[in-house]
C-alpha cells in the first residue's frame, strides 16, 4: 500500500523534473503570446485556463491553523497567500452531487434539482464545460465517486470524463491522471478547462471489506491514532463508515477519546491530501500554469464529529456547511486578499463565467469586484428534508418546518453554533423566517420551470449589486 504511494509519488515527481527543464522557455511562451502586458504592467488579458480543484468533505476549520493547532495544510496554506480567500463560503447542501452540480452549473441545490439517484440534470440547464467548450475550452474531467458519474449530468460538456479507479488512496491517481491531461491539453493548444475531485479527505466506504478504519489514510499520516482500528466496530460488520452510520441511526453513545480519535484518522487524510495537492500545485508552478491559469481549490461540504449529535455529514451547522474557498487568478493577481461577504457554491460558476469571457482584462485591483453572487445564503439538511437554514449577514437562522422550531446563531460572537439566540430574540426570528420562507418558494418556483424546461436556461444571473458594479468598470455592456 505505502509502496503504491511512493511510486506514484515518483512517477508524478518525474513529471515534474521534466517540466523543470522546460521552465525557461515556457514562462517565456506566456509573456510574449498570452500576457502580452504581463511583464511590465501585471495584468492579464485573453482566455486563461480554468483548473478546479474539489477536496470532498474538506471542512473550513481543517485548512491553515485552528484553534491553536499547527496547520494541516501547509501546501494550500502556501498557495493561499498568493491568492484570494473566501472567509465566508457555504455549501447549499452537505451532499456531493448537489453540491458539485452548484459548481458546475451556478443554480441553487433547490433548482437544479440533482440531489439522489435517478436525478439527473435538465437539459434546460447549461453546465459549465458545455459553456466553456463554446468559448473554445478543451474540457477534461477527473473524479473519483459514483456521485458524480455521467448519468447524473455531469459528463455533459466536457471531451474528457474519467472516474479514477477505486484503491486504498486516490490522490496520487487523480494528479497522474491530471498532468497526462494537462500536458495533452497543452499540446493541442488553446486553452483548457480541469475539473478535479478528490475523494481522500472522505469517510471510507471503499475499503470496508479490507479495513475498520473510518477514515483512511497511508499508516504513516496516522500515526497520532494510538487505538486499534478494532475500536471502529459495532459487532463483526459494522465497520469502518458502517461504523458512523449505526451510532447515527441507534443514537449509539461513544467515547469523548473515540470521537477525537475519529477526528485525528480524519486529519490524516487532510495531511496526506494537502502533500498530494502540494505535488500537484508544484506543477503548474514549474510548469508556467499559475501565470496563465484561473485555480479553484474548494470543497462540497465539511464533516461532523458529534459537535451537534451527528457524524459524517447532514446537518446544517458550521462544521458541515462552511467550506474553504480560494481563487488563484493569472500571475497571482490579487492575491493576499480576503472576502468576507458570505458566499455558497455558485460562486464558483460566477467567477470562472466572468474570468473566461475573453474581453476581460484581469488586474490587481479585479478581486475587489467580488464576491459576484448574492449574500443572502439558504442552506437544507441532507437528510431532513424539512429542515432549512439561512444566513443574512451575521445571522443565522435553522428551520425545523415540520416541527415549526428554530434556532438562532449569530456568527461573529459564535463560530460553532453552540448558543441558540432564539428566545433573546424573537423579531429576528420572525423576519429570518420570512425570509426562509419566501426563498423556498422562490427556489421550489423556479424548479418547477426547469422541470417544465422553462426559464432556468444560459447563464444565472448576478446579483444585482454585482451587475452594477462590473458594468461600472466596462466589464460588463
Amino acid at each position: 500500500m505505502v509502496n503504491g504511494v511512493a511510486t506514484t509519488a515518483r512517477t508524478l515527481r518525474s513529471l515534474l523534473t521534466s517540466w523543470r527543464k522546460k521552465r525557461v522557455v515556457r514562462l517565456g511562451f506566456v509573456c510574449v503570446s498570452v500576457v502580452v502586458s504581463s511583464c511590465s504592467g501585471r495584468t492579464f488579458s485573453g482566455k486563461p485556463n480554468v483548473i478546479l480543484i474539489s477536496l470532498d468533505t474538506l471542512r473550513k476549520d481543517a485548512v491553515g491553523p485552528s484553534n491553536g493547532r499547527v496547520s494541516l495544510t501547509p501546501d494550500i496554506d502556501s498557495f493561499a497567500k498568493s491568492s484570494i480567500v473566501y472567509t465566508a463560503a457555504f455549501t447549499s447542501v452537505p451532499f456531493t452531487p448537489s453540491a458539485h452540480m452548484t459548481m458546475l452549473t451556478g443554480y441553487h441545490h433547490a433548482v437544479h434539482g440533482v440531489a439522489e439517484i435517478g436525478t439527473s440534470l435538465p437539459s434546460s440547464i447549461p453546465t459549465l464545460a458545455e459553456l466553456l467548450a463554446d468559448r473554445g475550452y478543451h474540457a477534461f474531467g477527473r473524479y473519483t465517486t459514483e456521485w458524480l458519474d455521467p448519468e447524473f449530468g455531469f459528463g455533459r460538456g466536457f471531451d474528457s470524463y474519467v472516474k479514477v479507479e477505486h484503491g486504498p488512496t486516490y490522490a496520487w491517481r487523480v494528479n497522474d491522471s491530471a498532468v497526462a491531461a494537462i500536458e495533452e491539453a497543452r499540446r493541442a493548444g488553446g486553452p483548457f478547462f480541469a475539473f478535479l475531485h478528490y475523494y481522500d479527505v472522505h469517510s471510507d466506504f471503499v475499503n470496508q471489506s479490507r479495513t475498520s478504519w473510518p477514515y483512511f489514510a497511508p499508516p504513516e499520516y496516522r500515526a497520532q491514532v494510538q487505538t486499534s482500528e478494532d475500536e471502529f466496530c459495532v459487532g463483526d460488520h459494522e465497520c469502518a463508515t458502517r461504523f458512523l452510520v449505526v451510532c447515527n441511526r441507534d443514537h449509539r453513545q461513544v467515547a469523548q477519546s473515540t470521537t477525537e480519535d475519529l477526528r485525528r484518522l480524519y486529519e490524516s487524510g487532510v495531511r496526506y491530501t494537502d502533500e498530494a495537492i502540494g505535488e500537484l500545485l508544484e506543477f503548474m508552478r514549474d510548469s508556467g500554469l499559475l501565470e496563465t491559469s484561473v485555480v479553484v481549490i474548494t470543497s462540497d461540504h465539511g464533516e461532523e464529529f458529534r459537535e451537534h449529535g451527528m457524524f459524517l455529514h447532514s446537518q446544517v451547522y458550521e462544521e458541515t456547511i462552511a467550506v474553504p474557498l480560494i481563487l488563484h487568478l493569472p500571475l497571482g493577481l490579487g492575491g493576499g486578499r480576503t472576502v468576507e461577504q458570505p458566499v455558497d457554491l455558485r460562486e464558483v460558476f460566477s467567477v470562472i463565467e466572468l474570468m473566461t469571457r475573453g474581453d476581460l482584462e484581469i488586474t490587481a485591483s479585479t478581486p475587489e469586484e467580488l464576491p459576484l453572487t448574492e449574500q443572502t445564503l439558504l442552506f437544507q439538511d441532507k437528510v431532513k428534508s424539512e429542515t432549512w437554514g439561512l444566513l443574512r449577514n451575521d445571522w443565522k437562522i435553522i428551520v425545523d418546518r415540520s416541527r415549526g422550531e428554530a434556532a438562532l446563531f449569530r456568527r461573529d460572537s459564535d463560530a460553532l453554533d453552540a448558543t441558540n439566540l432564539a428566545p433573546e430574540h424573537p423579531e429576528v426570528v420572525r423576519e429570518l423566517r420570512e425570509l426562509l420562507e419566501k426563498r423556498v418558494a422562490e427556489y421550489s418556483h423556479l424548479r418547477q420551470s426547469v422541470e417544465a424546461g422553462g426559464e432556468a436556461t444560459g447563464v444565472p444571473t448576478l446579483s444585482e449589486e454585482a451587475k452594477s458594479r462590473l458594468e461600472a468598470l466596462g466589464y460588463l455592456q
